[in-house]
């Protein structure tokens, strides 16, 4: 893993006098905003097991994955069919009933928190290694450490989204108002690489659940 520090080479040069604690807060910062937006940091969790009446489910890293939280899911299966993302709103505004509702077959799931997601309907049958999930990750908002990819192929993009927020500061002597423009345009711009690279490896086929309701 690479450290905040390993960045420096590309910022501290452009922000003499500022404190190595908002250096490293804009940093990580826009490594969080480019995992965020270009999904490209992906993992998949083990396989666990689905419960007969249970539609809460957790989701932690082993020791090799460190400083990383869940951005989103982007591919989620029960018993070998794709399941679709939903949110409560939706849900109550659809199938009002949909709370107590279970079958054999999730058709949606929600994230309730960070690492935890809402099977829905509710599953009727206990199903060993059931759920499989995929999600893109980004860093925790106290990270030290961030994959050794991203300072290896995309540490100059980071730098110039830390450096937006660090020469954006008012009345700092290290702030330059009028770089901001064009760091913030590299920014976006090394963004947009990372998704378009992202995009063309990142189509999975699935099986599907066909549309139907959840009392069936």
């Amino acid at each position: 893993m690479a450290t905040l520090r390993d960045f420096y080479i590309h910022v501290t040069p452009s922000v003499q006098g500022c404190p190595v604690s908002l250096i490293n807060n804009a940093i990580r910062s826009a490594a969080i905003e480019f995992c965020e937006r270009t999904n490209m940091w992906k993992y998949g969790f083990t396989a666990q097991d689905v419960t007969a009446n249970v539609d809460t489910y957790t989701f932690t890293f082993p020791l090799s994955v460190t400083d990383a939280m869940i951005s989103r899911p982007t591919y989620v299966e029960v018993s070998g069919l794709q399941v679709n993302p939903t949110n409560e709103e939706d849900l109550d505004s659809l199938q009002y009933l949909w709370r107590d509702a279970t079958n054999k077959q999730p058709q949606l799931y929600y994230m309730d928190f960070d690492n935890t997601m809402i099977l829905v309907p509710t599953p009727s049958e206990t199903i060993t290694g059931g759920l499989y999930v995929e999600a893109a990750l980004r860093p925790t908002m106290d990270a030290t450490t961030l994959p050794d990819w991203l300072y290896e192929n995309w540490s100059e993009t980071i730098a110039h989204g830390a450096l937006t927020r660090l020469h954006a500061m008012p009345g700092k002597v290290w702030a330059d108002p009028q770089t901001v423009s064009m760091h913030r345009a590299k920014f976006k711009e090394g963004i947009s690489r990372a998704k378009s690279r992202t995009m063309k490896s990142f189509a999975k086929q699935g099986k599907t659940v066909q549309p139907r309701s959840f009392w069936e």
